[in-house]
């Protein structure tokens, strides 16, 4: 199968392509520039998942070599993962195992911030709160 991608950049000199991506409503997977957002990808509607997805290129097939839930505008908990596989598996490609990198991101019920948990270190970067238990990003 040929795939075409929205991608405006030549290849890479390994032949990988990162690729801004979101599983929407309908568990389609939907893929853009590296540098577009998120939101913008999924027409500012709610999503299943999001993040980067690295594609490894062979002439006119790619295969998809890593996925991260790395979006600051839908911040998807690891746990979505089922949803990227299956949505993966519905553009007729084959998923990883997993996540190549999970990230946690919590919000500062203090100063608003975003955070990235790093080391399960939960206070705020910005205010030096403690962050909530729980995730709270919905």
């Amino acid at each position: 199968m040929l795939w075409r991608f929205p991608i405006a950049r030549p290849w890479e000199i390994d032949l990988t392509c990162i690729a801004t991506f979101i599983v929407d409503e309908n568990s389609t997977l939907r893929i853009a520039d590296r540098c577009s957002e998120h939101v913008a990808c999924a027409g500012g509607r709610p999503v299943q998942s999001a993040g980067k997805m690295t594609f490894q290129v062979d002439k006119d097939q790619a295969r998809v070599h890593a996925v991260t839930n790395q979006s600051t505008g839908y911040c998807p908990e690891p746990q979505s993962w089922p949803q990227v596989a299956d949505a993966i598996r519905k553009a007729g490609l084959v998923a990883p195992a997993g996540f190549h990198v999970n990230f946690l991101l919590w919000k500062c019920t203090d100063c608003h911030a975003l955070n990235v948990i790093k080391e399960g270190v939960f206070v705020c970067a910005m205010c030096d709160a403690d962050l909530p238990a729980d995730w709270n990003l919905a």
